[in-house]
C-alpha cells in the first residue's frame, strides 16, 4: 500500500510540474457533478451558481 502512495505522489508531482492542478474531489463536488451529468443527459443545464464541482467552469476556460 505504501508503495502505491509513493507512486501516486510521484505522478502528482509530474503533473503539477507540467502545469496541471491535481485535487481530491469532495463529496459535495461528486454530488454536484452527478447532478450536472444527469441534467446534461436529458438536454438541460444545471445552474452553476453555488455549484461545488467547477468542472464546467474549468472546461469553458480552455
Amino acid at each position: 500500500m505504501n508503495n502505491n502512495l509513493e507512486e501516486i505522489k510521484k505522478a502528482k508531482n509530474i503533473l503539477e510540474k507540467e502545469g496541471f492542478k491535481v485535487i481530491k474531489l469532495s463529496e459535495s463536488m461528486k454530488r454536484d457533478m452527478k447532478q450536472c451529468n444527469e441534467m446534461n443527459s436529458i438536454g438541460k443545464d444545471k445552474d452553476c451558481l453555488g455549484c461545488h464541482c467547477g468542472i464546467c467552469i474549468m472546461q469553458e476556460g480552455y
